[in-house]
């Protein structure tokens, strides 16, 4: 009876350690899969573009130079809008001319 007792005590020491030993494994394979989610995630944000023909342009520009043709149509230039010096700005608040005014004054 008492050696019976032992060796159920033995037998579920064992499952137990193989049980935390289970958990252990698992906490740190979960850890592990997190730890490289996130260097996947650091990696994608660092390669991010908003080109992502890239490679493909530098390609396509190299054998347009070799053939000698460019197919792509001349950069628009936007017209560049100055200031118009006859604007009346009087009602803009304008230092200077507040203290001319209050030295005539």
């Amino acid at each position: 009876m008492k050696l019976r007792r032992e060796i159920l005590v033995q037998e579920r020491e064992k499952k137990l350690a193989a049980a935390l030993a289970a958990d252990e494994a698992e906490k740190q394979d979960k850890a592990e899969r997190k730890r490289s989610g996130k260097r996947k995630q650091q990696e994608n944000r660092s390669t991010l573009s908003f080109n992502m023909d890239e490679e493909e342009d530098e390609e396509d520009e190299e054998e347009e130079e070799k053939n000698g043709k460019s197919e792509s149509p001349p950069a628009f230039k936007k017209p560049r809008f100055g200031k118009n010096p006859n604007v009346d700005t009087s009602f803009l608040p304008d230092h200077d001319r507040e203290v001319v005014i209050r030295r005539r004054r």
